[in-house]
């Protein structure tokens, strides 16, 4: 086999909570994480120049020796020990600076492409531990379904799947993870979601109080760049009938969960008018999925 292709899927958070700071500048964390429909789409092939060629369809990211992609494949051959060349192509979809993961899905799914290729030389738990180096999403876009994630996003328990349809809506501004966690105040942070009570509420079907329970203790501090995120939410709540609307990630993408797919498509052809980056879509189990070519 000398190409596959590779399906790497986004993220949300349900919940977001920062429990403090390690020395190293980390923050922990603990928050609930759910895979997405929407995704990147990735192409590796082989080639003869024992060196890593990554391109895209798009400006918006570099792709050269910056890419999250592109250190993923070399902290691959790395670790295998391989002097093999590759051709790796990225077609875009998941938004950037929307805090959906979209970094972390591309480096997960070349890291998984790279290993099935090879014939599967690492384990699942090595690539996890190389994901982790390159991003702390890494590992759960290796990973992907209903999880709880807590430390820096590396220690995972699983959860009922869910079965939720879902309204993504990302305004044209992006806030990167950096700028948020420098700007966030440690000793005045709002009250943290109560994850025992989601993680509770997931595995039991409790829909009243998995609403109640999400939230993202980073929704304040990311306002202070965009704003407009207010706007949507209350728009999803009272217009439309969306029980939770909420930012994912460090934003500053909103979402909305919806019980009704006629509110939700009267929701996107409203926001679809607005925004570029409105997708409908759902909960799915797998994050990365791999095809081969024959």
């Amino acid at each position: 086999m000398n190409s596959i292709n590779i399906i790497a899927r986004a993220k949300i958070n349900l919940s977001l909570e920062v429990k403090g700071k390690r020395s190293d500048g980390y923050h922990l964390l603990s928050m609930v994480m759910q895979t997405v429909d929407i995704s990147d789409k990735i192409f590796i092939s082989k080639n003869n120049t024992g060196q890593i060629a990554i391109s895209g369809n798009t400006d918006k990211i570099p792709f050269d020796a910056r890419n999250i992609g592109f250190k993923a494949a070399k902290r691959f051959l790395e670790e295998t020990e391989s002097c093999q060349g590759y051709n790796i192509f990225i077609e875009k979809h998941i938004p950037s600076g929307a805090g959906m993961g979209g970094g972390s899905a591309d480096a997960a799914g070349v890291l998984a492409g790279l290993n099935y290729l090879n014939s599967n030389p690492l384990s699942v738990g090595r690539l996890m531990e190389i994901g982790l180096e390159l991003g702390a999403d890494v590992p759960f876009c290796l990973r992907g379904g209903t999880l709880l994630a807590q430390g820096i996003g590396e220690e995972f328990t699983q959860l009922k799947d869910l079965d939720l349809d879902i309204l993504i809506v990302k305004p044209d501004w992006g806030i990167s993870t950096s700028q948020i966690f420098k700007r966030l105040n440690l000793d005045k942070l709002p009250q943290n979601p109560d994850n025992k009570e989601l993680v509770r509420a997931i595995n039991e079907d409790d829909t009243e109080n998995l609403y109640k329970n999400m939230g993202n203790v980073l929704y304040e501090t990311s306002l202070t760049f965009v704003p407009e995120m207010k706007g949507i939410i209350d728009k999803l709540h009272l217009e439309y009938g969306c029980p939770k609307a909420m930012m994912t990630g460090s934003g500053s993408t909103v979402f909305g969960i919806f019980e009704d797919k006629y509110d939700m498509q009267k929701a996107y052809e409203y926001f679809s008018k607005i925004y570029r980056d409105v997708y409908m879509t759902k909960t799915v189990k797998d994050s990365i999925l791999i095809i081969e070519n024959r």
